[in-house]
């Protein structure tokens, strides 16, 4: 039977470290240098792209998905069946909702589209951008879950160090 204190104190610890995935992937997410279409300015690009999102929730029920995977010792099945799951997510949100367009142009007719190694500039930055808060994330996830797993489980030879 579980022993629901330390299964407690393992949830306590995730939703702990909430704040330092947040932290995390934005730091990472800085060290890229995004680039923006010439022909707009970043204001307007970084609202093109900024999408509101979910991204706390669905951290936090992967951290629990994974939490359960490792206490349960169901790591070798549950934790390659979600990283499967959210990574053919991941593939078809980017492949036809979020990829920049083949053509960006401006409204008025007498502007110039954008040229095409500054649309590939941009394309593989911002590619990069998503990618790196992608990996950060799960890889964060990964690690808190772990850790929070190991201190429940362990949290009475924790304890008596502590004292």
């Amino acid at each position: 039977m579980i022993e629901l204190h330390k299964l407690i104190v393992s949830i306590i610890i995730l939703l702990a470290l909430t704040p330092f995935v947040g932290w995390l992937i934005d730091k990472a997410a800085k060290l890229d240098n995004r680039s923006y279409p010439e022909i707009i300015s970043k204001d307007e690009w970084d609202e093109i792209i900024k999408r509101p999102s979910g991204g706390v929730l669905v951290g936090i029920i992967e951290r629990l998905i994974f939490l359960a995977a490792f206490w349960n010792e169901g790591y070798m099945l549950i934790i390659p069946a979600w990283l499967a799951f959210k990574v053919a997510a991941k593939w078809e949100s980017w492949k036809n909702i979020i990829q920049v367009p083949h053509a960006l142009n401006t409204q008025e007719e007498d502007k110039e589209p954008l040229k095409r190694l500054q649309y590939l500039k941009v394309r593989n930055d911002w590619g990069t951008y998503l990618l790196t808060r992608f990996m950060v994330g799960t890889g964060s996830n990964l690690l808190i879950s772990l850790l929070a797993t190991y201190v429940g489980k362990n949290i009475c030879l924790v304890c008596k160090y502590i004292r």
